[in-house]
Parts: structure tokens; sequence; C-alpha cells
């Protein structure tokens, strides 16, 4: 019984450790950045995207991008995710780029303002 309690203390500790190096990362960002990122974001900037080379939309929802990684060594996947876009590599030569805000679940967010403003529009 006692090595129970050790061991949740000890998870206790390495969660509070992973807290801290999250929170740092994200002091780590410089703010400019974060507040392009929320413009960007609620001026749904990210539907100039496919207009770039190598970039074009992998479905009609508009959920996910799909990115030849040529691209990528010039527009620098960082970038990507200043509009909410997480990369998954599929292949050799493109990136599947998902949209957090387009996937995340409506409920979240069904009382904010941007959320249902965006469902109009689309």
């Amino acid at each position: 019984m006692g090595d129970h309690i050790v061991n949740k203390e000890s998870s206790l500790e390495v969660q509070s450790t992973l807290i801290k190096h999250l929170l740092n990362d994200i002091r780590a960002v410089p703010p400019i950045f974060l507040t392009l990122s929320r413009w960007f974001r609620r001026w749904r900037l990210d539907v100039l995207l496919p207009l770039l080379p190598g970039i074009r939309w992998m479905d009609d929802q508009h959920a996910s991008l799909i990115v030849d990684k040529r691209v990528t060594r010039i527009f620098a996947k960082q970038v990507f995710h200043l509009f909410g876009y997480r990369s998954r590599s599929v292949s050799k030569d493109f990136y599947i780029l998902k949209s957090r805000d387009a996937t995340s679940k409506s409920e979240l967010y069904q009382n904010e303002r941007w959320w249902k403003s965006a469902r109009r529009s689309s």
C-alpha cells in the first residue's frame, strides 16, 4: 500500500515537471507571434494559403492542406503554425497539415463569437 502512495507522488512530480516545461515553452514564444497567430486565425487568412504554389486543400471542408515539402523549405512549417495548422508527414514529398480550429470539437466553441461567425460564413 505504501508503494502505491509513492507511485502516485512520483507521478505527480513527473506531471508537475512536464507542466513546468510546457509553460516555459509557451513563455519562449515571442508575444508578437502569438498576436500574429490570433489575427491570422480571427481573420481566417488560411483561406489564402492554397493560392501559394505547392499548397492545396485536401478536401471540400478545408480542414486539411496538402503541402509539397519543397515548399516548406522556403515557407517554414512554423508559419503554418501561426495559421493554426499542425503537420503530419505522409510521404517523402508531402505534408498533411490539419487545422486545429476546423478539426476541434465544435461544442467547445459553440458560444464563442468567432466560432458563430465562422459557421455562418461556411
